[in-house]
């Protein structure tokens, strides 16, 4: 079970075949699109080339429960962090890998807007960043005594947007290790889509990069990757807006580190504020 959902693996049978599948129940712990409108997203995604399982089944709300539900097709391979980066060692693929994932991205964001479903969050186009920065103020709202510092750091992406992207992409918003599934040390698929959203491309890279576990995965990993993204889709890449929601995946992870008090979070959240601050061009 993660924090929004919990996950059952099963087997559906009919008189011929036995498909292997996951059924997903939404938990509604954090706010999620609409299990419909996800696996729409995840079917456009999957017929424009992104790895991506098969949506067998989806309801917004599900007899007897009221929850959110969908049943996938059960695609092969690994999603614990620790395990894939393990595999992906010894079997020397890390490069082909990180190729793979700019590859997804790239591809995911080069589907016209238009082709979004109905009911798919859009920012605001004329001030998309003022939307993160809102996001990002209400994210804190709900914490218990957010860190002082990371407040001034929302103002301060407030106070310094890039400029705004050529337009505005579907993004996955999740698009890390735990929701990539890799078999073999290749890319299988993309899961789990239920934040996904129209916005800025670059979240997605930042998402990536920010959240690879530092103390096993190569610091090259999250540069090949951005590589490889920029080199597929170079009209959509741009390293001002990738640095800024760098910035903003500094203040997410800064804040949990400071809230939630793991073992060394006081390094951890000095470490996050430094990384801010380098980012904003303070001393």
């Amino acid at each position: 079970m993660g924090a929004q959902r919990s996950t059952l693996l099963i087997d559906i049978e009919s008189e011929d075949e036995i498909i292997p599948a996951v059924a997903q129940l939404s938990s509604g712990i954090i706010a999620a699109v609409p299990a419909t409108v996800e696996s729409a997203v995840i079917e456009l995604a999957r017929t424009s080339g992104v790895p991506a399982p098969l949506v067998l089944a989806a309801t917004d709300a599900l007899a007897g429960t009221g929850q959110p539900a969908q049943v996938v097709s059960r695609e092969p391979g690994l999603s614990i962090p620790r395990q894939v980066l393990r595999s992906v060692s010894e079997l020397g693929t890390g490069a082909e890998l990180a190729g793979e994932c700019g590859t997804a991205l790239a591809r995911l964001h080069g589907i016209a807007v238009g082709a979004a479903p109905p009911g798919l969050d859009r920012l605001d186009e004329g001030d998309p960043f003022g939307d993160y920065c809102d996001g990002l103020a209400a994210t804190l709202d709900d914490l218990p005594l957010p860190h002082p510092t990371i407040r001034l750091g929302v103002e301060w992406l407030r106070r310094n947007p890039p400029s705004l992207p050529q337009r505005q992409t579907i993004v996955h918003a999740d698009f890390r290790t735990g929701n990539l599934l890799v078999d073999d040390g290749r890319l299988s698929a993309v899961v789990d889509w239920e934040l996904a959203h129209v916005g800025d491309p670059m979240e997605d890279l930042d998402a990536f990069v920010t959240r690879l576990p530092v103390d096993r995965a190569p610091a090259e990993v999250g540069a090949l990757v951005i590589a490889a993204y920029a080199q597929e889709a170079p009209e959509r890449f741009g390293r001002r807006r990738l640095q800024w929601h760098l910035a903003v995946q500094m203040l997410l992870q800064a804040s949990r580190a400071f809230v939630f008090q793991i073992d060394g979070w006081r390094d951890e959240l000095e470490r996050r504020l430094a990384a801010l601050a380098a980012i904003a061009g303070l001393p």
